[in-house]
């Protein structure tokens, strides 16, 4: 009931609707907080939501949203790679998929927006 009523008080007027798997994290969440911690975390993903269904990648991450890992992400040769290449690569990959959005590549880095400009403005010198 909590969840339909932080919609509707700060949806403005969108369509939205939480996916199965956010409300059974969202269940299983134990934090610290109370009422105004989770209104809070509605309010956040409803701000920074990819559509209008909000789904595990618009949970903040101390919710329990848990990275992916994959042993094959990163598949370097034997002698090395220069870390800032790999840098480069992860931020121009997050730009393709967020359609050049710098502030959506922030989040996907998961970092803040002004280190991904700050990182941009080094590699154009």
């Amino acid at each position: 009931m909590l969840l339909d009523f932080f919609l509707r008080k700060h949806k403005a007027g969108v369509e939205v609707r939480f996916s199965d798997e956010v409300i059974t994290r969202l269940k299983k969440y134990h934090g610290p907080g109370n009422v105004r911690e989770l209104e809070n975390v509605v309010e956040q993903m409803l701000i920074l939501r990819h559509n209008n269904l909000l789904d595990i990648a618009d949970l903040p991450p101390r919710i329990g949203r848990s990275p992916v890992r994959c042993e094959t992400i990163l598949n370097l040769p034997d002698e090395g790679y220069p870390l800032e290449e790999l840098e480069w690569e992860a931020i121009e990959i997050a730009l393709k998929r967020c359609g050049g959005n710098r502030s959506k590549a922030a989040k996907y880095l998961r970092i803040p927006r002004h280190i991904l400009i700050y990182r941009l403005e080094k590699r154009s010198l």
